[in-house]
């Protein structure tokens, strides 16, 4: 399906959630705010009819919402350009720096209020930006599942050709919703990622509307 051949208005919810621990280095994270920067310049032109919120939150270090689904998206394309990998974990705790830890508080940020006032045809997408070198444990596993199970769409982006896609196909489920970004020349595969949002919004709301 093209862009353009949803003709009616949709909405679509998106939620960057974004590996910012340790194990990132800096070119890592600058291909992942390439990611977010190309996909948001796709989701701001108006030649389809998908409106489109976006936010974005991290885990790694700690977790963290930067910019929620009622903030701009051009300001949250300004914002992600400053974003620099963290350097060490200053917090009180190893617990604190647990990669795992924060990935599931994210996870349950998402599941309990990041998206509590949508409407009911309002596409929601999570779409996971990391090295992918972190294990998945069966909290995340969880806590995925019951996304997936209100209606929600996981997609992940692996920054690098050496991330544990397999790991991230567990809470993923779709291997079609899985990407890979070995350098900014070939950013152009997430085009993939862009026609999911848009295909899955037109399709959400044309059932919606044709329920009886």
């Amino acid at each position: 399906m093209h862009l353009s051949e949803c003709t009616w208005n949709t909405t679509a919810a998106v939620v960057f959630l974004m590996d910012m621990s340790t194990e990132m280095s800096q070119v890592e994270v600058d291909l992942g705010v390439d990611s977010m920067t190309y996909l948001l310049n796709g989701l701001l032109d108006k030649k389809h009819n998908t409106t489109v919120r976006a936010a974005l939150v991290t885990y790694g270090n700690e977790f963290r919402v930067h910019h929620t689904l009622k903030e701009p998206m051009e300001l949250l394309r300004d914002y992600i350009q400053k974003l620099t990998a963290p350097r060490y974990c200053d917090a009180s705790s190893d617990d604190d720096c647990s990669v795992i830890k924060s990935f599931s508080q994210a996870l349950g940020q998402l599941n309990r209020s990041m998206f509590k006032n949508n409407e009911n045809n309002t596409r929601e997408i999570i779409v996971i930006i990391t090295n992918g070198r972190h294990d998945i444990d069966t909290s995340v596993r969880a806590l995925a599942n019951d996304l997936v199970k209100t209606g929600k769409i996981l997609l992940a982006i692996g920054l690098g050709g050496n991330w544990k896609v397999d790991s991230f196909k567990e809470i993923v489920r779709d291997p079609a919703h899985i990407y890979t970004l070995e350098s900014k020349e070939s950013v152009n595969v997430l085009d993939s990622v862009m026609t999911e949002i848009v295909y899955s919004s037109c399709a959400l709301s044309n059932d919606f509307n044709n329920k009886p």
